[in-house]
């Protein structure tokens, strides 16, 4: 699928169709919320933690909106073919395992589930209010810095990041599925 803003409606419903399914995993809080192997998340920590990234990101694109608006916000940078690969890996339908979660997306240590719900349900809702408030010129131009890795100074556009939190999404879920079931 291209990442072009003509695609964002479509990459939205499937952000809104990942946090649904995500929710429909977990209707109900359990003891499976707070189980995991030993010394990794619990399937409460895996929700949470795709919450955290959300509105912070949500939060990235909104500054951005601003930035645009007061005419503050530079052309997308240039991408190098390293991060362009990056991206093409990240988009993919399939996230990728084995990360290394930054500072900035850890969960807290005992998340309610509702709170991880409203929280990834917000972040999600927010992205879709930027998008909608956007023109289409607007929508092809923005952009953030990447929020995960700041210092390889990469960046995304909101198609990318909207595709990225749907896959992220559904790879937190499996991997809480897991983890309520050690």
């Amino acid at each position: 699928m291209k990442l072009d803003a003509t695609r964002l409606p479509e990459l939205l419903d499937d952000l809104d169709a990942a946090v649904r399914e995500a929710r429909a995993a977990f209707a109900v809080e359990t003891a499976e919320w707070t189980r995991g192997p030993a010394g990794k998340w619990t399937a409460g920590q895996h929700m949470a933690h795709v919450g955290v990234v959300l509105l912070h990101t949500a939060g990235d694109f909104e500054n951005a909106a601003a930035e645009m608006a007061a005419g503050r916000l530079g052309p997308r940078p240039w991408r190098d073919p390293l991060q362009a690969l990056a991206i093409r890996f990240l988009t993919r339908e399939r996230f990728p395992r084995g990360g290394r979660t930054p500072p900035i997306a850890e969960p807290g240590p005992t998340p309610s589930r509702e709170q991880a719900f409203a929280r990834i349900e917000q972040g999600a809702a927010r992205h879709r209010a930027l998008a909608e408030r956007l023109s289409p010129d607007e929508r092809r131009r923005i952009w953030i810095w990447n929020p995960v890795v700041p210092q390889l100074r990469w960046h995304y556009t909101l198609p990318e990041m909207v595709r990225v939190h749907a896959s992220h999404t559904r790879h937190h879920v499996r991997l809480a599925q897991e983890a309520a079931r050690s």
